[in-house]
């Protein structure tokens, strides 16, 4: 079966791009193309895209810019308990002011 074909059976609504690529994504190497085709054919396929390991403005501001719909990382908050997540949440206090873009 054709590779497009294949991917497009999958069962994901999701798809994350690994903080590899994300940390030196806003430096347009690369890794700068790779998450951009990554975006690009998630969006193609009907799948939202999630960048995880966000840590500088920088790279959430590439991100924003090629339409990644979600990110997560340090930008935000450290790792913390559900429990103590659904505090930050309610409090409104994860920076910067929206995880999801769209």
């Amino acid at each position: 079966m054709p590779t497009r074909r294949y991917l497009s059976r999958l069962p994901i609504d999701c798809l994350k791009i690994d903080r590899t690529f994300v940390s030196q994504a806003h430096r347009h190497g690369q890794d700068a193309a790779i998450a951009q085709a990554v975006i690009s054919c998630a969006h193609s396929l009907g799948v939202r895209v999630i960048a995880e390991g966000v840590e500088t403005v920088e790279q959430l501001e590439f991100l924003r810019m090629h339409r990644c719909d979600q990110a997560q990382g340090y930008l935000f908050s450290p790792a913390v308990h559900p429990e103590a997540m659904a505090q930050l949440l309610a409090a409104g206090s994860l920076k910067p002011s929206a995880a999801k873009f769209n």
